[in-house]
């Protein structure tokens, strides 16, 4: 009996611990919804993202890219980037017509936020961390 309660006790402190970090999470994703970031990889180098409540426009200097995209929110965590506007940059930037790209906010820290990305015409998915400016 004792040790029906203790599991009992431990499951309920396990899960409302883990109710907690999913609310700490969602509620962090608030700062990063608008605003300025950096995103830098080798393959493309640097680019620079604005993101207000309905939009986002994406430049890297490097490729003479910029491209502005519709933002759905999903959630309070994941988001689309749909209607891309391709506005400069080499033809491989333009990607495919109407595609949507999902972006899921894994975790946000003082300095940069994590995200998954995926792009539903193809099998791309990948994970990358980005600077809040």
């Amino acid at each position: 009996m004792m040790q029906s309660k203790l599991l009992s006790t431990i499951i309920i402190i396990t899960l409302s611990l883990a109710t907690l970090s999913c609310r700490y999470a969602k509620n962090k994703c608030e700062d990063v919804k608008t605003g300025k970031f950096k995103l830098t990889t080798v393959e493309t180098g640097t680019s620079y993202i604005t993101r207000s409540k309905t939009h986002q426009t994406e430049v890297n200097e490097q490729f003479n890219y910029e491209a502005k995209f519709d933002i759905v929110w999903l959630d309070g965590c994941t988001y689309e980037l749909r209607n891309k506007q391709f506005i400069s940059g080499p033809e491989i930037f333009r990607g495919v017509k109407g595609d949507v790209v999902t972006i899921e906010i894994l975790d946000v820290n003082d300095n940069t936020y994590s995200v998954r990305t995926y792009i539903k015409s193809s099998d791309f998915v990948v994970e990358r961390e980005i600077e809040i400016l």
